[in-house]
């Protein structure tokens, strides 16, 4: 007792020493979270759907093992977030030495924290919590157990996601900066590279993919400029899984032209890995090509250096020398060399087509074209596009085309549309692999308006069928959990279901886990007595309620 008493005077003493004493001083000394060796399933900045990864995946030391989670460093915990999607459950934890660190996808928490949690849940009646406890009520020294690793939130199997922060900015750091990770002896693997031909307006004219195995010594391209895009991924000691590049660049005639360093990210551009990608390629069979080129509406910080944009120009009485380079932060390298020559160009005015309105990416665009108004602020666009909105009718419905749905939309657009027959069950709905996706919706009047992120064919949908609860595993099976599935006719755009949750087990409420990603409920068998009673609600957006009751 007298040991932990001092430990907390220690620890609130160190968080009243100034901050820049610490920046002075040496890189902070961070333990590893796990006990185990660290084996990873994701690196820290590899290129997701719509994001940077912000940390580390650290896989568990066995197939289904519960691992502990450990406080890399002193600190208070200055955050608990518990979501259905997302991080899950997850800790954050301040330092003196001006970092945050987090723990996510846990599937359970300290005595302490979970004592608050189930207080906290309870007074909201709310799965779904995010709180911020007095700074230095919980403060633990390096090395306490915070929790057990899980699969709750966005996760497809039991691992950490593992986070250092910079606290006053919030901006997320390579965790094996610090030496967490790894080792690391293997190189990077450059699956292909991608020649496009740029126009004025940075159209692509022309586009050729080469295998690293088919890449000719010279590459001819009917094109006066011209971008480059790799595709490729590091493996790091102990698993299979292709994750991030660390650096990437892009030398031509030896000059450099391109430098990407994956150090930090900052979750305020993440909206512009559209830009940094090629969205078509993305959108079309899921490759994950990065630009080598700047496209205007990409301000990442994680390009270090780019020269002229990262345009090249071609000429056909002298090739261009091109090197790429791809490496890991243990220096692992590995080359494609080539030469790019100009053969004859026919035009360069780019891809022509018709549309119907020119959105500027630095300006604000307005569309008004009946019944669609659309509204894309500025630098909500890579690039200046052309783009065709119209209205279609099949099978007795209004399908209204917004954009093309290769065009990337890096900040919310606002598309409304005057609908004469609108009810409260009237939604926006975008058209998507076989789904009725809701973009949330408000209705004034004959006007139904939604933002959206997604170019692409949209409907206004009534929602008026309520959820479906189907038991899984119940009452008869192994597991310590009963599970139900949860389905309903409309997707959220982003996530599986923004459902309400109700969980009642002999007329009390109880915190039950939804995951999302599954569209799968948990209770947990040792909540219920012999004979107990179950009762489950679940609401959607429009508020068409499911309900389920034991036997």
């Amino acid at each position: 007792m007298q040991s932990s008493a001092l430990s907390k005077c220690l620890l609130l003493f160190l968080f009243s020493i100034p901050f820049f004493l610490f920046a002075q001083s040496e890189k902070p000394s961070f333990i590893s979270p796990v006990n185990h060796d660290i084996v990873l399933a994701g690196s820290f900045g590899e290129i997701r759907s719509t994001h940077f990864h912000a940390g580390l995946d650290i896989k568990p030391s066995a197939k289904d093992k519960n691992d502990d989670i450990f406080c890399s460093d002193q600190g208070y915990v200055s955050r608990i977030k518990i979501q259905r999607g997302g991080y899950g459950r997850a800790v954050y934890i301040d330092h003196p030495n001006g970092y945050t660190t987090v723990y996510a996808h846990l599937s359970s928490f300290n005595e302490d924290l979970q004592i608050l949690i189930d207080s906290q849940q309870r007074e909201a009646q709310s799965y779904e919590i995010d709180i911020y406890p007095e700074p230095g009520k919980y403060i633990y020294p390096k090395g306490t157990k915070l929790g057990v690793m899980g699969n709750s939130g966005r996760s497809y199997g039991p691992h950490l996601h593992f986070e250092i922060r910079e606290t006053n900015t919030e901006k997320p750091v390579n965790p094996i900066l610090f030496g967490i990770g790894p080792p690391d002896n293997i190189a990077p693997t450059i699956e292909s590279i991608s020649i496009y031909g740029l126009s004025q307006d940075l159209d692509i004219t022309y586009q050729k993919e080469y295998s690293k195995k088919d890449i000719p010594a010279t590459i001819e391209i009917p094109a006066w400029r011209i971008g480059i895009g790799v595709e490729g991924y590091d493996q790091m000691n102990g698993a299979n899984n292709k994750n991030g590049i660390y650096e990437l660049i892009v030398y031509v005639d030896d000059t450099l032209t391109f430098y990407q360093k994956m150090d930090h990210v900052d979750f305020g551009q993440m909206d512009q890995i559209k830009a940094f990608v090629d969205y078509n390629a993305k959108t079309k069979d899921k490759s994950t090509i990065a630009l080598t080129y700047r496209l205007p509406g990409n301000k990442l910080s994680v390009i270090d250096s780019i020269r002229n944009d990262g345009m090249i120009k071609v000429y056909q009485s002298k090739p261009r020398k091109i090197r790429v380079e791809a490496k890991d932060i243990a220096g692992n390298t590995t080359v494609i060399n080539t030469f790019v020559q100009r053969s004859e160009v026919s035009s360069d005015k780019g891809i022509s087509s018709s549309y119907n309105l020119l959105a500027k990416y630095d300006q604000e665009s307005f569309l008004s074209s009946n019944p669609i108004t659309l509204l894309i602020p500025a630098y909500a666009l890579a690039k200046s596009e052309k783009l065709n909105i119209s209205t279609k009718s099949e099978n007795g419905t209004d399908i209204y085309s917004i954009g093309q749905s290769n065009i990337p939309i890096l900040k919310y657009a606002k598309l409304s549309i005057t609908f004469n027959q609108l009810t409260p069950y009237s939604i926006i709905a975008l058209l998507e692999d076989d789904e009725i996706k809701d973009q949330g919706s408000t209705i004034i009047d004959d006007t139904i308006t939604s933002y959206i992120t997604d170019f692409g064919d949209y409907i206004i949908y009534q929602d008026t069928i309520a959820p479906k609860i189907t038991p899984l595993l119940y009452p008869n099976s192994s597991s310590d959990t009963y599970t139900f599935s949860i389905k309903d006719d409309v997707t959220i755009k982003g996530k599986a279901a923004d459902f309400k949750f109700n969980i009642w087990i002999n007329g009390i409420w109880q915190p039950c886990e939804y995951k999302e990603l599954i569209n799968t409920l948990y209770i947990p068998k040792s909540l219920i007595s012999p004979n107990g009673k179950i009762l489950i609600e679940v609401e959607d957006q429009k508020g068409n309620k499911g309900v389920w009751r034991s036997k």
